[in-house]
Parts: structure tokens; C-alpha cells; sequence
């Protein structure tokens, strides 16, 4: 599950919790969240043939004239482009959008985010996720006279607590890979693909095993591409990794596997506001992030970890090698910075103070 989907799930069921009378909108796609949100929240899948489906823009055309929402809140560039389609010719709907991602992946979905984002109008408000993005968007693809907040990701800090990992598991995320108790693990949660630098990460391993002399681990965990997958494993082999570099795959519970590691990493080409390492700072752990997106803005150097250059693998060997070296650092610091500035409450309540002032049914 991604960011995306996080914050989601986050934001429908706190709404629903806070004023009821709300309503999940799902355009196409798989439905795998619906476990996740609360059953008092109205859930409709409205199918899609294509991304441009004028029965499915129709459909929803429909649901504004039956539900008459007072707000429509948005999740990435295309959901608003098309509710906006939607609401021609009505006036009476507040819009909000929420993105998600920021740096297109190529000059096609450069063109679609112009697209999408071409039907803001001086009414609607968009709410970034960190500074980084709301210079970067604002320039690129918005109206100067857009209304625009930054709130930044937040997570459940009393979910992922030291103390509520037990060792046994801790033990268990290690012992499945042969992975002995003082071996060194640098912890990537990412899905598999592209944008996410997984190959630049294998390559910086390669480095700090033969320039730096440390043999640490690299555990990957989450799902994706699957041709991806085999190209990384490829490379893996080549290098003589095998014994060294983990795929973890999907985990209901990535806990254990903070828990067990030394330093977080991130080698991403392009990234927002990282929710993993968040998580990984609430367990204390230090990071090595690539400069891209709203990294300054989560990592104070030598703090709680540093900053590397993207696609960079030597930069990134160089920003592991400091910290692997230097195992005295103030976890509880870390955590802490976390819990005052990144929790999932003080995210809600700012969307609650933004969101909540008309009492009339929300389409999300």
C-alpha cells in the first residue's frame, strides 16, 4: 500500500468519525482498501472503460445532482480533473485537491498533469504536502491566484512504537534471510518501480562492501514490478549480492523490520513527503534520503541522518559508510522530533480545521 492509499484511509475514516455524511468516491481501479475503511462510510465504485469514461463522468454528474455534496476532496491531479468535468456548470461545490506525487515520470505524464491541473479555477484550494511541492507545482502548473495550504504527511506514532514490537518478531525479520543478530541492515520500504532508485541502492551496497570494507545488508520491502524485480536480481548476481540483498515483498506489518534495522534508506529519483521514513524515524532510526522532494525538510544532518544525491550511488555508499560508523546517536531525540511535528492527529486536525466548517455531505 502507498502514501496515497495511507493518507487516505486516514482522512475518510477520520472525516466520517468527525461530522459524518461522507461518502468514498473510488474512479475505476481496484478496490483493495475498502477492508480498511470504516463501515460507516459510504463506499462507490464507479467503473471505468478508459481513463477518459464519459459514462463514468457521467455517472458521478448524477451522484452530485442526487447528494448534493458541499465539498469534493480530491486525491492526485486526474480524480479532480474528472470531478471537475463532472460539476460543469455547478457553482454551489467547494473542490480541494490533495497530490500526491510531484515530479512527473516523463514528458507524457508531464502533459497529463497539465492537462489535469488546467480546470483549477480561483475557487478551488489546494493543500501540498510540504513546501518542496508547492514551489515546484505552483511554478509549473497552477495559477498564481490558486488558494493553497501545506499540511505536511503525518503518521500513527502510537502504532509504530519501539514498545510495541515484540522481539521475537524483531528476531524473525532477520532470521528468515539468514541475517545474524550483529549484521549490519540498511531498511528500504518502497514499492518496486522505477522512480524509487532500487538499482541505485544495490549499486551503493556494491561500493560499501568493496571501498568501505562494511558488509551490511539491504532488505527491500514491498511489491511492484515484477520484470523490475528480476532486472534488480540480475544486477544482484552480477555484483555477487545475493547473499547480501533481501526482498521482503508486501508486509501487513513492517514494525519488526524498522525495528531490525541499522540506518533507513531511500535512494528515490523522485519522491513527496516520505511516510517510511517517518516510520522509520518514530522507532528512532536514522536516514539516508536522496535530495528529492521534501527531504530537507524532514532530515537534519548528523541528527537524524543525512541527505545524498540522487542516482548517485557513490554519494549514498559515502552518506551509509558515516553512519554505520558512528553507532552513537540520539534515538529518543528522533523519535520525539517526530511525534511533535509529524503525528497522524496533528495532521487530521489541520484538515479538520480547513475541511469543517459547512455541514453538508463530503464526497472524497
Amino acid at each position: 500500500m502507498g502514501g496515497a492509499e495511507k493518507f487516505l484511509i486516514s482522512l475518510i475514516n477520520h472525516m466520517e468519525q468527525k461530522m459524518g455524511n461522507t461518502v468514498l468516491i473510488i474512479l475505476g481501479g481496484e478496490c483493495t482498501l475498502l477492508d480498511q475503511v470504516s463501515k460507516n462510510v459510504e463506499v462507490i465504485v464507479l467503473r471505468k472503460r478508459n481513463r477518459f469514461d464519459i459514462g463514468m463522468i457521467i455517472s458521478l454528474a448524477t451522484l452530485y445532482k442526487k447528494m448534493k455534496p458541499s465539498k469534493v476532496f480530491c486525491v492526485n491531479a486526474y480524480s479532480f480533473f474528472i470531478s471537475k468535468l463532472a460539476a460543469i456548470g455547478k457553482k454551489d461545490i467547494s473542490f480541494y485537491l490533495s497530490p500526491h506525487t510531484t515530479v512527473a515520470f516523463s514528458f507524457k505524464n508531464d502533459l497529463m498533469s497539465r492537462l489535469f491541473l488546467s480546470g483549477f479555477d480561483k475557487n478551488d484550494t489546494v493543500i501540498f504536502l510540504c513546501k518542496y511541492q508547492m514551489k515546484y507545482m505552483n511554478n509549473r502548473y497552477l495559477r498564481e491566484d490558486v488558494q493553497s495550504y501545506i499540511i505536511y504527511n503525518g503518521i500513527d506514532t502510537r502504532y509504530n512504537n519501539p514498545k510495541k514490537v515484540s522481539k521475537e518478531l524483531i528476531a524473525a525479520s532477520r532470521n528468515m534471510f539468514g541475517i545474524k543478530k550483529d549484521d549490519l541492515v540498511i531498511l528500504s520500504v518502497a514499492r518496486i518501480s522505477k522512480e524509487k532508485g532500487h538499482d541505485v541502492a544495490i549499486n551503493a551496497l556494491h561500493i560499501l562492501h568493496h571501498t568501505y570494507g562494511i558488509k551490511a545488508h539491504l532488505v527491500f520491502v514491498g511489491g511492484g514490478d515484477e520484470d523490475l524485480i528480476e532486472q534488480l536480481k540480475r544486477i544482484i548476481d552480477i555484483k555477487y549480492l545475493s547473499e547480501y540483498v533481501h526482498f521482503a515483498g508486501n508486509q501487513n506489518d513492517v514494525r519488526p523490520y524498522y525495528m531490525s534495522c541499522n540506518i533507513f534508506t531511500l535512494a528515490s529519483t523522485s519522491e513527496t513527503f516520505s511516510l517510511s521514513a517517518l516510520e522509520a524515524m518514530s522507532f528512532g532510526k536514522r536516514c539516508v534520503l536522496t535530495e528529492v522532494g521534501g527531504a530537507r525538510e524532514m532530515i537534519e544532518s548528523n541528527v537524524n541522518g543525512l541527505l545524498a544525491r540522487s542516482s548517485d550511488s557513490y554519494s549514498i555508499a559515502r552518506a551509509w559508510n558515516h553512519l554505520l560508523t558512528r553507532p552513537v546517536y540520539e534515538s529518543i531525540k528522533i523519535r520525539a522530533d517526530i511525534e511533535q511535528k509529524f503525528d497522524i492527529k496533528q495532521m487530521l486536525n489541520s484538515y479538520s480545521t480547513l475541511l469543517y466548517t459547512e455541514r453538508r455531505k463530503q464526497l472524497v
